[in-house]
């Protein structure tokens, strides 16, 4: 047998197979229920029909939820798996919602439409842009100065060990801690408005649908999982529960965030409560 040289993680996220079949059970591939993205939408609420941009929407997940949520929103989507847009384009055909979503193949950093937009999501996804700030640094220009942002991170609930870390191929400085990813967004000149840290349930049921999306894949006979695959998917399957189970499991959590730009010459007032102090004391009368 040929030597196995991908970890779990880009077995799964590589292949569309595994999304697809999570997607239809857990519409918004993140750890959130309906009712935490309900709660997010209602505090990034903006302007009377917003314009919105989903950066790597996958297959649409958000976006669907925020027509839902805001019968008056239009939306444009990015994400570099042509299969997925294909899959969102045909879900928003379904809908009736051709008219108000505009789904584009391209890369989520090189890509990026030359418009403003009122609401940008992007959940989970700093990694892209080489961290949290390089990404809000690279978005900022393309949200309207009463903009909201809604961006994913994950977050160290307690300190990684060395299992937790070897399990997610990670290292302690791919996260921070709440405070230490709260400071880094106000050090980058963003005004954190709204925090949701997803329960150990959310957590729980978004890697139970991974999981078993990925067990419909190899078991269900779709010509993506069948046969000659079916045991390393079934692995990956062990692999990927083991590394919940008895790696990082209580101690990477999940936050999402509403945040808002604050004009250049603002920033040091949201950068920390010290430096805040000390500057205004300083610029006062």
């Amino acid at each position: 047998m040929p030597q196995e040289t991908t970890t779990w993680q880009e077995r799964i996220t590589s292949n569309e197979s595994v999304w697809n079949r999570a997607h239809d059970i857990h519409p918004v591939l993140n750890p959130l229920y309906d009712e935490s993205v309900r709660r997010i939408l209602g505090r990034a609420a903006v302007a009377d029909a917003p314009r919105v941009l989903d950066v790597g929407c996958g297959l649409g997940g958000w976006i669907f939820k925020i027509l839902e949520f805001r019968p008056d929103a239009t939306c444009v989507g990015i994400d570099m798996e042509a299969s997925f847009i294909e899959r969102a384009r045909a879900e928003a055909e379904q809908r009736g919602l051709s008219d108000r979503v505009d789904l584009r193949v391209g890369d989520a950093v090189r890509d990026l439409p030359d418009e403003r937009f009122d609401l940008i999501v992007c959940a989970g996804l700093p990694e892209a842009f080489g961290g949290l700030e390089p990404m809000l640094e690279k978005l900022r220009p393309l949200l309207s100065p009463q903009g909201r942002m809604i961006i994913g991170q994950g977050i160290w609930e307690r300190e990684p060990d060395e299992e937790c870390l070897r399990v997610l191929d990670a290292s302690r400085e791919d996260h921070g801690s709440l405070e230490e990813t709260i400071d880094s967004i106000a050090h980058a000149g963003w005004a954190p408005v709204y925090g949701h840290k997803s329960t150990e349930q959310e957590w729980d049921d978004f890697v139970w649908a991974c999981v078993d999306g990925l067990t419909r894949w190899a078991l269900d006979g779709d010509g993506a999982g069948a046969g000659a695959e079916t045991p390393r998917v079934l692995l990956a399957v062990s692999e990927y529960r083991h590394a919940w189970l008895n790696g990082y499991r209580g101690t990477l959590g999940y936050m999402t965030f509403v945040v808002r730009p604050i004009p250049r010459t603002w920033q040091p007032l949201v950068a920390s409560y010290e430096l805040a102090r000390r500057t205004w004391t300083a610029s006062s009368p």
